[in-house]
């Protein structure tokens, strides 16, 4: 499905909005939250007929969140009342997007990458008073955000376009800790059962889980950069008091990629201790077989001498033979056995 529409991209000019993700059923949505320190609004949008202007009072603040970015009438609408550039729409509806940060003056686009409670691209655009979220599905990823303005909750109604964004930021980041707890949890048990599984189970969850660990690298390894750009930015959307906030939310980037880096060199020792235990099981079981074979080469030296077909062997005349036969075989197999265990072969 990806790869056929991906397909479609090729050879068109820059800029082209076509979008490259999976097939969405609903219609898209649009809500709009309107504050200011003393009070907040959400505002209803129509889809099809988009009532919304760059807001000009800077003294409050426009949250524009779009749920739904195959609709690209609305995307190529949202872009034309905000003058946004085509190369940042054109991204917006690439769902499969690289991580970025891009800083266009007037305002900064990221596109991120949410993991709980769905895969999902999320991108933000920040310009001076509002603040623009797209997102793929429909979610409860930002509803802590929209209670937190609607009741004047902490102090994201005093400081302006800059911390929604960062709290947007902040939430997009920590959804990465619920698949970091999944994957340590399934890390413990393949490290339990490493030592105990022959039969190279542990071997089918590794290689499951290293694609997991490499798919959560791609998103949280950038991260570092790019809230490093937000921070560092003379666009002037960032003040000096939010720009702090910008910082936290980098340490939490940076916990998240030396963890994704512990998962990896994790997954390499547990690779390496089931080898191990799997070859060592296969050298027991081949000393196992290579004492039996020993034990038999002498017994059937003796059965291959005596079933020779001469004419001519005394010991075949015997009344005895026999049973002195097995005799010295037995007494030969238990010598071994003895000798085996005292230089504790077996």
């Amino acid at each position: 499905m990806f790869k056929n529409r991906a397909s479609k991209k090729a050879g068109l000019p820059p800029g082209t909005m076509v979008y490259v993700g999976k097939e969405q059923a609903g219609e898209a949505t649009v809500s709009m939250i309107q504050y200011s320190e003393q009070e907040a609004e959400e505002v209803s949008v129509d889809v099809r007929n988009l009532q919304i202007a760059v807001p000009e009072n800077k003294d409050r603040v426009t949250w524009i969140q779009v749920t739904g970015v195959h609709d690209l009438a609305l995307v190529e609408n949202l872009g034309r009342i905000f003058e946004l550039h085509p190369l940042v729409m054109e991204d917006i509806v690439h769902t499969m997007q690289r991580l970025k940060v891009e800083d266009y003056g007037d305002y900064i686009f990221a596109a991120m990458r949410a993991m709980h409670p769905y895969d999902e691209q999320i991108c933000l655009i920040l310009g001076p008073g509002y603040v623009i979220s797209f997102q793929e599905n429909p979610s409860p990823l930002f509803d802590s955000i929209k209670e937190r303005i609607m009741k004047g909750k902490g102090r994201i109604r005093r400081l302006g376009a800059g911390y929604l964004c960062y709290a947007l930021m902040d939430i997009v980041v920590d959804s990465h800790y619920h698949v970091m707890e999944s994957i340590n949890e399934r890390l413990e048990a393949l490290q339990e059962s490493a030592l105990e599984d022959y039969y190279g189970e542990t071997i089918h969850g590794i290689h499951a889980l290293k694609g997991e660990v490499f798919r959560l690298r791609k998103s949280v390894w950038p991260l570092r950069e790019m809230i490093g750009r937000i921070q560092r930015s003379d666009s002037g959307l960032v003040s000096r008091e939010v720009s702090v906030f910008f910082r936290d939310v980098l340490d939490h980037a940076a916990q998240l990629a030396d963890t994704v880096e512990n998962f990896r060199e994790m997954l390499a020792s547990i690779q390496d201790t089931q080898l191990s235990s799997l070859s060592n099981k296969m050298n027991d079981v081949m000393r196992v077989l290579t004492v039996i074979s020993t034990i038999f080469i002498p017994m059937t030296f003796l059965a291959g001498i005596y079933g020779m077909n001469f004419k001519y062997m005394p010991e075949l005349e015997w009344k005895a033979a026999y049973p002195v036969f097995w005799i010295i075989v037995i007494i030969m197999g238990l010598g071994m056995v003895w000798w085996f265990k005292k230089k504790k072969w077996l």
